[in-house]
Order: C-alpha cells, then sequence, then structure tokens
C-alpha cells in the first residue's frame, strides 16, 4: 500500500469532501438536527481519522499536512458560512481566519522542518470550535437559548485560537522543541 493512501487519510478527505454540502446546507437556511448532526460528523473525522493513524500505525506525512489544512479550511468555510446567514457574529470569522493566515505565514519554515506541534491548547481550541459550529448549525440565527450558547462557545474558541496562534507563532520563531504539554500530531 503506498504511504499517502492510508484509512487515516481517507477519512480526512472525507472530512474535505463533506464540508461543500454542510456549507449548501446552511447558505440555504436549512438549520435544526440534520445540520447540527452533519457539521458533528464531519468534526468527528477529526478525532477518528487521529485515533486510526495511531492504532493501526499509519502516520503519514500526507496525513501530517492534510490533517490540518482539513481542519483549517472546514472551520473557516463552516464559519464563514454561519456568519453570513446571522447564526455567528462576522468577528469569530474575521478573527479565525486572519489568525489561521498568519499563524501560516509565520510557521511554515517550521512546520516543513517538523519543529511546530499540535498543543494540547490547540486541541481544545479546536473541540471548543467544533462544538460552537455544531450547535450553532442546529439552532441557526432563532433558537434561543441555543443560538446564544453557540455564540457564548464561539468566543472562547475564538480566544484560545488567538492564543493557540500566538503559542505556535512564538514556538516557530523560538526554533524549539514543541511547548510544554504538546505532542505529535497524528
Amino acid at each position: 500500500m503506498t504511504r499517502w493512501l492510508t484509512l487515516p487519510n481517507a477519512f480526512t478527505v472525507v472530512r474535505l469532501a463533506a464540508t461543500v454540502p454542510l456549507l449548501r446546507r446552511i447558505r440555504r437556511g436549512a438549520f435544526g438536527a440534520a445540520t447540527g448532526s452533519g457539521v458533528a460528523a464531519w468534526a468527528a473525522t477529526d478525532w477518528i481519522d487521529g485515533f486510526l493513524a495511531r492504532r493501526l500505525r499509519q502516520q503519514s506525512e500526507t496525513g501530517r499536512h492534510l490533517d490540518p489544512v482539513a481542519d483549517r479550511l472546514g472551520v473557516a468555510a463552516i464559519a464563514w458560512a454561519l456568519t453570513r446567514s446571522g447564526a455567528l457574529h462576522p468577528v469569530f470569522s474575521v478573527a479565525i481566519a486572519a489568525t489561521d493566515l498568519l499563524v501560516l505565514v509565520r510557521t511554515r519554515r517550521a512546520v516543513r522542518n517538523r519543529r511546530l506541534r499540535v498543543s494540547r491548547l490547540g486541541k481544545l481550541r479546536t473541540a471548543v470550535l467544533f462544538l460552537a459550529l455544531i450547535l450553532a448549525a442546529w439552532a441557526g440565527p432563532g433558537r434561543q437559548p441555543a443560538a446564544r450558547c453557540s455564540r457564548a462557545l464561539a468566543h472562547v474558541g475564538t480566544l484560545l485560537h488567538l492564543v493557540a496562534g500566538a503559542r505556535y507563532i512564538r514556538q516557530a520563531r523560538a526554533g524549539t522543541a514543541p511547548l510544554p504539554g504538546s505532542h505529535a500530531t497524528a
């Protein structure tokens, strides 16, 4: 089997591909259980691909690069769609996208040289952002108090995103080993 052709990478590709139909549903204003469950299933593939990569010992260079791309693109795209629909505030989407772009530009050499690792804070940030997106996709712009809860989670997730981004940039600039409490990606 070719090293890039692994079961974990297949789940990552499914996550990337599933983003498009989710965006279409959100754009049509199809909020509720089906859309919220779709975003939850989309988010679950992030855990599944990492679990499978470790369990099956199928970590690959392709997966190391593809998984975070699928996460960041998916979060940004779904957040933007939810913002356009009125379910989330525009500051959320702008802060997420701007931070991702800045981190990408400022850390790409460290990533290429394998000096940057995912931190526990980065994992927590992703979980909170995923929860915010799931709840926003279920609640839409109108269901209270679920909509308020999704916005609160979005604020917490955005704050964690900014802090994690700053830590990744600092780690890349220092050119050192992973920050305390961090671990290798799948």
